[in-house]
């Protein structure tokens, strides 16, 4: 075996994508709520 086999690189796949979509669900709702309640010194933390 040379290459990666295809199930594997799928399972890699979906478990990159699934950690990137809840990455990029935690910054959208973070910028949800700094427009909810606006507070100046959200981004320096």
């Amino acid at each position: 075996m040379n290459t990666i086999s295809p199930l594997t690189l799928f399972w890699c796949i979906i478990y990159v994508l699934a950690l990137f979509s809840v990455f990029i669900a935690g910054i959208l709702a973070g910028s949800r709520d700094s427009k909810k309640a606006p507070a100046k010194n959200n981004r320096s933390s």
